[in-house]
């Protein structure tokens, strides 16, 4: 017996609705793993070129101390280095902080959408637009952190060189 065609049409959007809603929450999975590893590798990164320039400063420090006393404002120098690259460090913190906290309120934001039976099968609401709209925040003050960072580096680095010749 053929089947009426509103019937079966009526069966197809059930079916494109359902295939709608499972890809959204997958994306939604998908953006928390991924949110999880970014924050895990950018702490990682950024605290690891910070803490070793650290060591290497102090290390310079230790091995050329008494020629270091003999140049004026050399310690001075040193000391404005090592807390340069602290500041790098902290800022390489924030970026990964905002950058996690990014990824965090867009899923977030995903889980907050409403799931309907008619089109469009995702509808965007209030709580998602709000938490969409952090994670952009979020996500360019983790891109000025990390070019902050970065440009602290780069004068860490810099100042260093000098300080060695």
């Amino acid at each position: 017996m053929a089947q009426d065609p509103i019937e079966r049409h009526a069966e197809i959007e059930i079916e494109l609705a359902h295939e709608a809603h499972e890809v959204e929450r997958e994306l939604a999975a998908s953006h928390r793993k991924q949110a999880e590893a970014f924050g895990l590798m950018t702490i990682r990164s950024i605290g690891f070129v910070s803490a070793g320039g650290i060591a290497a400063v102090l290390g310079f420090f230790s091995a050329n101390y008494a020629r270091l006393i003999a140049i004026p404002g050399s310690l001075e120098t040193l000391n404005a280095i090592l807390a340069t690259l602290f500041v790098a460090l902290l800022l390489g913190l924030g970026a990964s902080g905002a950058g996690y906290w990014s990824q965090t309120l867009y899923a977030e934001g995903k889980w907050q959408q409403s799931f309907n039976m008619d089109r469009p099968f995702v509808h965007v609401t209030a709580a998602s637009k709000r938490r969409f709209l952090f994670g952009t925040i979020f996500r360019w003050a983790s891109i000025a952190f990390s070019a902050a960072g970065i440009a602290v580096l780069v004068v860490a680095g810099v100042v260093f060189l000098q300080l060695v010749r």
